[in-house]
């Protein structure tokens, strides 16, 4: 079982425990980095819900509710839940959001498993808050806080929020928000893969996995004759990114394209002459090497005959014969600092 769903089931057993006294009986609960569980049913039977979940694959419960993801409460909330992440400047900037939008006298609760350090989170409510009691339960603490105007910490708001913002990392740099994957910073395999890919291509292309979007900048910049540019990402955060590193290109004739999806439901794409991508390997905390291989078979699929993929991994990873079976030649590979990179012909 991962964070989020320990959290969610920790999170109903505290909805039970206390017996949702003294929790608002209508309005609106608003629900930060929201996953589905059976405490969502529970509040949304007297409460009007308002998600927001920026990673497609957790998204998608919600959606099929025909609820939007990406929603912002348009008044001032009765009760704010925030499913805590490992990124801890992330966390913090949903605290500062959940306590502006609470109304006075308002319910704060948060989910944190404890190996995303619950404890030490449990210390940064009280000082916001002034109070805060703890339920533990599935290897995870329930916090609860109440906002009082003349408690709440205004200062320590000001700053979390602003930790949590869009942000360039340096000057000329590029654009990245905590929740990213690498936001600070490009990561190894991505400049490895960047170096190796060549110039000279032309038509259309796509990066699977785009993240802020450096690869496809590396990309643009190396092969003018480049058509089209279709960025897929599962973190509309990451996209959000991209396009704003991506913007001088925009006005060049050159189409691009920003898709929030889950890559490994399928692409959408077709008749590609070139893919890039760095999988994930990851889901939450665990290892999950079927991710990568997801790609590479929605890599095939997308691909034309004759259409080439670029892909670093880590060398360890078992993705060559995943490769073969879906229809891919390799025709290069090279090694470095524990990854593989690797070229890829569409048979």
């Amino acid at each position: 079982m991962f964070e989020s769903d320990r959290e969610a089931h920790a999170l109903e057993a505290f909805l039970v425990a206390r017996g949702e006294i003294g929790f608002p009986q209508e309005g609106t609960v608003w629900i930060q980095r929201a996953v589905d569980g059976p405490y969502f049913s529970r509040l949304k039977t007297r409460l009007t819900p308002r998600v927001h979940q920026t990673d497609r694959r957790l998204a998608a419960p919600f959606i099929e509710q025909g609820l939007d993801p990406l929603a912002h409460p348009d008044q001032s909330c009765g009760m704010a839940v925030v499913f805590a992440t490992k990124h801890r400047e992330e966390v913090l900037f949903h605290l500062a959001r959940a306590a502006e939008r609470l109304e006075e006298g308002g319910h704060l609760v948060v989910a944190a498993a404890n190996d995303l350090g619950a404890g030490s989170l449990e210390k940064r409510v009280r000082e916001l808050f002034g109070a805060c009691d703890a339920f533990s339960k599935h290897k995870c603490r329930v916090l609860h806080a109440i906002k009082h105007g003349d408690t709440l910490d205004e200062d320590l708001l000001a700053g979390w929020r602003s930790g949590g913002e869009m942000r360039q990392m340096v000057p000329g740099g590029l654009w990245g928000a905590p929740g990213m994957f690498s936001w600070k910073r490009p990561d190894e395999g991505s400049r490895l893969l960047a170096g190796f890919i060549p110039q000279g291509l032309e038509g259309r292309g796509a990066d699977f996995g785009a993240g802020n979007g450096y690869l496809a900048l590396s990309l643009l910049e190396r092969n003018p004759k480049i058509e089209s540019l279709d960025l897929l990402d599962v973190e509309k955060k990451a996209l959000d990114a991209a396009e704003i590193n991506l913007k001088a290109h925009l006005s060049q004739g050159l189409r691009l394209g920003f898709h929030w999806t889950d890559v490994t439901q399928g692409s959408g794409l077709s008749g590609l002459d070139f893919i890039v991508m760095n999988p994930p390997f990851h889901s939450e905390r665990g290892s999950l090497p079927v991710l990568g291989q997801r790609f590479i078979a929605e890599a095939m699929k997308a691909l034309r005959p004759g259409g080439r993929l670029f892909m670093v991994a880590n060398r360890h990873l078992p993705y060559e014969g995943e490769l073969g079976s879906t229809g891919g030649t390799l025709v290069r590979r090279e090694e470095a600092s524990g990854f593989k990179v690797l070229e890829v012909v569409k048979r």
